[in-house]
């Protein structure tokens, strides 16, 4: 009885003691291990992952296509995906109908993934659970087959929130659902995001009272309906800031529309209050519209907006589909432009760049004092100057002013430093907050920042660089970029690129292999292991063996492009003189030309060599073959001789 008693104590004891918390893991993903998850934390699927993590973890998903539709159930975990130069993750469901991604634990994350839905399936993401934040992703709709009734799904789903969309670039050219839908009492924030759809609007708002929807720094675009829409049979709210929203004019449509729409009896309360906002390319910029099915009772629909450019096809307006006791108000007055020409105010309004012009007549023209932290539509000081600028973009002199560089020298040996200066003209200070500082593009994946424009930097390789500058701005603001400064190291000038030294000769260019009078096999034996019943034996066999075209080239002032031709004399052994040749046309066939007529294709360039590799399933016969070359330099000098004598031609049989 003691020990028994002894054991319950030991025991009650442990109970009473708080567990260590446990450390939180790293799940790898990784196609190519094994299948589930092995000791070391990698699995061969994000399903597999995620059955195997616990709230806290973290999913690190190797770029891949992964064919699956994702469950996070846990709270605080985190889907990343990674990135490889252009590779990264691309999720897409297995069938059509089912959503690629959806959360439904508390405070979870996605970041960098490609979300891929069918353009009649399910939805991207869907939000199910509170807290979660959907960071850096791209998200698309992909075209449906055939006739197929296209998808009413939006690409992120909020159903529960609260809920942050930011740094996302959604696009949803197929389906009816746009591409964001906020149906969270808790509310859904938009930011630094660019949204498009083709069919319905890109972000609807069905829930969230005002203040708990937001959309700030982001660039939304509709073609048919309205940019945003904020629709619904009790209140909901909007605060807009800092965002372009354009349009391509559909019948009825609006940069932003309020409507309130009560079932049948009672007033839905719609609120859309919008700050330094551009809309442009819809009929109407703010629309206000308030219902009533019975006539009694009605909606209240209230769009506003101030310090903003509110353009429409007409002069920004709302209507008002109101029986008895509906309210319906659109105001743009309180510092905004509503008449000006796109043209006297953008960059490029016809390519939607809704950038301000030089000397546009909203700039320097807002009426608010925004706090030190606020930004505008790139993510740049909002106050440049006495006054805010009317619209989401905030001026900078910087923008339109291209710097300059120079570099001594321009032809240096290898491993030698060169000395770069960069300059800008002073911009404008009622519209500029001035130059920071500048980054230099050496041209060989090096750059530089300096705050005083000078740099230095040495080559490791022989070959032509073109190195340029951005001048930084204090507000964020960048300038275009220099003129390109051609640095030529090693002596010469090859590959891309250029040199500066601006002479007007053409640049030579010879052909190394195959040589004048060479003979070439087609077909090469090389020796492989095989299997005869239980015994590995070695066995000789023939293989294609197409030839490498190759070369030299060099510029003073770097070659731009190396062209090859390549002609099928049959049993003819020298050049042609006239008549009808079979030209190769540079991918995998021959046509027949006027010999004269060559069909010339392009090589690839590396420092001072060219070369061209035929693809594998190129039909070459057998006989005589004639080869020219030519090549253009950076200013535009072309080679323009073909003979045996200069390297410029050959004549080689294949057998």
């Amino acid at each position: 009885m003691t020990r028994t008693l002894t054991a319950l104590a030991a025991g009650l004891t442990l109970l009473l003691v708080p567990a260590a918390a446990r450390a939180a893991t790293t799940f790898t993903v990784d196609p190519a291990a094994a299948a589930g998850c092995d000791a070391s934390h990698t699995c061969k699927t994000i399903g597999a992952a995620t059955g195997a993590a616990a709230g806290g973890d973290t999913i690190s998903v190797k770029p891949g296509t992964y064919s699956e539709a994702v469950t996070i159930h846990q709270n605080d975990l985190t889907l990343v995906g990674q990135t490889s130069g252009t590779a990264g993750v691309k999720i897409q469901p297995p069938t059509d109908a089912a959503d690629a991604i959806t959360l439904s634990g508390t405070g979870d994350t996605v970041q960098t993934v490609f979300v891929a839905v069918s353009g009649t399936g399910g939805a991207g993401i869907v939000v199910s659970g509170a807290g979660a934040t959907i960071s850096g992703i791209l998200a698309g709709r992909l075209q449906p087959a055939g006739s197929a009734t296209p998808s009413s799904k939006p690409l992120i789903d909020v159903k529960t929130g609260p809920a942050t969309i930011k740094g996302a670039t959604l696009i949803s050219p197929f389906g009816n659902g746009g591409a964001v839908l906020g149906e969270a009492d808790a509310g859904t924030t938009i930011s630094d995001s660019a949204i498009a759809a083709s069919n319905g609007s890109p972000v609807k708002f069905t829930k969230g009272s005002a203040g708990a929807n937001v959309i700030q720094r982001s660039t939304i675009s509709a073609a048919a309906a309205s940019t945003v829409t904020v629709e619904s049979t009790g209140a909901v709210g909007l605060t807009v800031d800092s965002t372009v929203l354009t349009g391509s004019g559909g019948t009825g449509t609006a940069g932003l529309a309020a409507l309130s729409d009560p079932a049948v009896l009672g007033g839905g309360t719609v609120t859309i209050a919008a700050h330094h906002v551009t809309t442009q390319g819809q009929p109407y910029g703010l629309l206000a519209s308030a219902t009533a099915t019975l006539g009694v009772l009605g909606g209240t629909a209230t769009v506003t907006a101030d310090n903003s450019i509110v353009h429409g096809s007409v002069t920004p307006t709302h209507t008002t589909q109101c029986a008895l006791g509906c309210t319906a108000t659109a105001t743009a007055t309180d510092h905004v432009d509503t008449a000006t020409a796109d043209s006297a105010l953008f960059v490029d309004p016809a390519h939607s760049n809704l950038h301000l012009k030089k000397g546009a007549p909203v700039i320097n023209q807002g009426g608010d004092t925004p706090p030190a932290a606020a930004k505008d539509v790139d993510g740049n000081s909002r106050l440049i100057g006495a006054k805010t600028d009317l619209g989401a973009d905030e001026y900078d002199d910087i923008t339109s002013i291209t710097p300059t560089l120079t570099a001594a020298p321009v032809t240096p040996a290898l491993n030698a430093a060169v000395a770069f200066t960069a300059a800008v003209a002073t911009p404008d200070p009622a519209t500029s907050a001035g130059v920071d500082h500048y980054v230099i593009a050496f041209g060989d994946g090096a750059s530089a920042t300096t705050a005083t424009g000078t740099a230095s930097h040495a080559y490791a390789a022989a070959g032509t660089y073109s190195a340029t500058v951005v001048a930084v701005g204090k507000s964020g603001a960048v300038s275009p970029a220099s003129t390109a400064v051609k640095i030529v190291v090693g002596g010469g000038g090859g590959g891309g690129g250029g040199g500066g030294v601006n002479s007007s000769a053409a640049p030579t260019v010879k052909i190394t292999s195959p040589g004048n009078g060479k003979v070439l096999s087609l077909t090469k034996t090389v020796t492989k292991t095989v299997r005869r019943g239980k015994k590995k034996v070695k066995k000789k066999v023939k293989v294609a063996n197409l030839p490498v075209l190759r070369g030299t080239a060099s510029d003073p002032d770097g070659v731009r492009s190396v062209q090859v031709a390549l002609l099928f004399l049959g049993s003819k052994k020298s050049l042609p003189t006239g008549g009808t040749c079979s030209s190769f046309n540079g991918v995998k066939s021959f046509k027949s030309v006027p010999c004269s007529s060559a069909t010339f294709f392009s090589a690839a360039i590396t420092d001072f060599n060219w070369r061209y590799k035929f693809a594998s399933k190129t039909k070459l016969k057998k006989g005589y073959y004639a080869m020219f070359v030519r090549a253009t330099d950076n200013l535009g000098h072309a080679s323009t001789v073909f003979s045996v004598a200069a390297g410029t031609a050959s004549v080689f049989r294949l057998k």
